[in-house]
Order: C-alpha cells, then structure tokens, then sequence
C-alpha cells in the first residue's frame, strides 16, 4: 500500500514542465468580512467565489505493484458536520516513479454565519475495497462580529 507523503490544500498548484510542483498559500485560515449592508439571510446556503486546490502525493511502498492505482477522494467537512464537497480522483503509478500525486480543483466555499474549523478529510480506496480516512487538514473560519 503506497505512503502519503503530503495533502494540503492551497490557493494553487503550480505544476512545472519538469513535473515538480509548487503549493501557493496554504489554505489555513479563512475569514468571512461582509460589507457592513448586507446580511445572509437565514436558511440560505452561499458561496463565495473562491477557487482553491487539494494536493495529495503519495510514495509507493517496494512491494506495490509497478502500475499501482487506486481511488481519492477529497470532502469538505464544514464545522455543523455537512459537506459541502465531495471529489473523486484515480492515482495511477507508473512503473518509471515512485512517486504519485492527485489534485483536486474546488470552486466556492461555503459562507459561514460563526467562526469555527472546517477539515478538508482525504480517502483512499485500494482495490475497490472500502474507503479509508488516510488525512484530514483543518481550516479555520474566521467571522468578524458585527459592531
């Protein structure tokens, strides 16, 4: 079973033409200022327009087969336990690496009314068996009080 090696996610992935790749701005925090006017309305699920990435790279152990591939897949937990995401990727290796990346393009985060942790959770299934939690990384959401 191959090792994970790295999930984070970010703004962007930069990916070169030589393969190595770049995270810009790790997504840690994010904070939620809206303009003193305007309201959410309650009941309403929005949100903003915020495009970000999620990187996993993976490292394959002596005994995976050369070929080795498997499924992703990457959710969005928001702090009330809903999700607001839900992507599925497959990982092929190829017998020249040892290494084996996915990355997941997400468009939109949900706004949120009060400050609490989001996780972005990373799975794996190996052999069309049941998926299994291989990360979680969590987000901070930061919501300014009104004045």
């Amino acid at each position: 079973m191959p090792r994970l090696l790295i999930f984070a996610p970010c703004e962007r992935v930069i990916l070169a033409n030589d393969q190595t790749i770049s995270l810009i701005t790790l997504v840690e925090t994010l904070q939620l200022q809206i303009a003193p006017d305007q309201e959410i309305p309650e009941g309403a699920d929005l949100a903003a327009p915020f495009a970000w990435q999620a990187i996993s790279l993976w490292t394959k152990d002596a005994d995976d087969p050369p070929d080795l591939a498997f499924d992703q897949k990457i959710q969005l937990q928001m702090p009330d336990g809903t999700v607001f995401v839900e992507l599925t990727l497959t990982t092929q290796f190829t017998p020249d690496k040892k290494n084996g990346r996915a990355i997941f393009k997400v468009l939109g985060f949900p706004i949120v009314r009060e400050s609490g942790s989001a996780d972005v959770k990373l799975f794996a299934r190996f052999q069309g068996k049941e998926w299994l939690e291989a990360a979680s990384f969590p987000i901070l959401l930061s919501v300014p009080q009104k004045q």
